[in-house]
């Protein structure tokens, strides 16, 4: 029978079977989850691997202007597998109405919207908005995005843009045409196999 004075504080899928979770327990431990390892802190021990892995992350992660308490919430654990290539962390002024996220996947390929057409539900409040390159693309923080448009489609917002190492993890403008005129094994696998799942 599970705690129900438990309280899950962040949760990351890091591959179909593997994921990390952070537990507390409330009044007694912090407990930290990966698959069916669990370890259990006290919260003064959860403050010192804390600080730690802000040293570590600094020794890894030689990006301009990168800070871990720059990001809010879970947006550190959302971009983790892109700071290697991360050169660059600044902040950005942009007009709501420039930026588009992604909508449904159609046939494997992603469709970028504007936010006029969002309807997506508001869901966490602190999300952060950010952008990779200089796309405007919403890599995290969409609802968020989504939930400003609504209040006030002309304003201008401040982002928190990321740059990588040669334009790495940037999204494909014309991802139609790239499926159109770039056929390979896995593509057709793909879309074989979403087809499938879909029946």
């Amino acid at each position: 029978m599970s705690n129900p004075g438990v309280l899950t504080l962040t949760e990351k899928r890091i591959a179909p079977n593997k994921s990390f979770r952070v537990e507390d327990n409330l009044g007694e431990s912090i407990h930290l989850h990966y698959n069916d390892i669990r370890v259990d802190l006290t919260i003064k021990e959860l403050l010192y691997l804390g600080k730690e892995s802000d040293k570590i992350l600094m020794d890894r992660v030689k990006a301009k202007n990168f800070r871990p308490d720059v990001f809010e919430g879970n947006s550190l654990v959302d971009i983790s597998e892109y700071l290697l290539d991360l050169e660059e962390v600044r902040y950005d002024e942009v007009f709501l109405s420039s930026l588009r996220y992604k909508g449904k996947i159609l046939i494997c390929v992603p469709v970028w919207r504007d936010l006029s057409k969002s309807n997506i539900v508001m869901s966490d409040v602190k999300r952060q908005i950010i952008l990779f390159n200089d796309q405007p693309y919403i890599r995290f923080g969409a609802e968020y995005a989504s939930f400003l448009y609504r209040n006030d489609p002309e304003s201008k917002i401040q982002v928190l843009r990321l740059i990588f190492k040669e334009n790495k993890h940037s999204e494909d403008p014309t991802p139609w045409k790239t499926f159109l005129f770039r056929w390979n094994g896995k593509r057709i696998s793909d879309i074989v196999k979403s087809f499938l799942h879909r029946i």
